[in-house]
């Protein structure tokens, strides 16, 4: 069942347990014909998204919903970010360059990119 199925008015995410990070697929430890796009704004697919990184669409959907709601009736938002966890197999950190390049005496390129996905979660929390 959904989210919305489930007592939610709304949802924007993923179903699966993992997905990419920018094109929003399921590739980890499936065969190769389950791969589908998972990415949903209730029960609509969302393919206009793909490209832009997870931890900032979901933040930028968050804090939308937030100031789009109604102040006198109480807010619940659930927030749980896809970061810093597994993406795929062929890449299973992903983190915009931007992140990674504040962090250039880190020598060992997956501690830098990982450094870069929990700077940017401590930022946005």
């Amino acid at each position: 069942m959904t989210p919305t199925n489930r007592g939610f008015d709304s949802f924007f995410g993923y179903y699966s347990g993992m997905a990419d990070y920018y094109n929003y697929t399921m590739t980890a430890n499936i065969a190769e014909e389950y791969i589908a796009f998972d990415l949903w704004e209730n029960h609509q697919s969302v393919r206009k998204y793909i490209g832009e990184y997870a931890t900032e669409l979901f933040t930028k959907k968050a804090i939308g919903r937030i100031n789009d709601h109604n102040y006198e009736k109480p807010l619940f938002l659930y927030l749980s970010h896809l970061a810093p966890h597994f993406a795929n197999a062929y890449d299973p950190v992903q983190v915009p360059q931007k992140y990674v390049d504040r962090f250039p005496d880190i020598a060992h390129e997956g501690r830098r990119k990982y450094t870069g996905i929990i700077w940017y979660l401590f930022l946005i929390v």
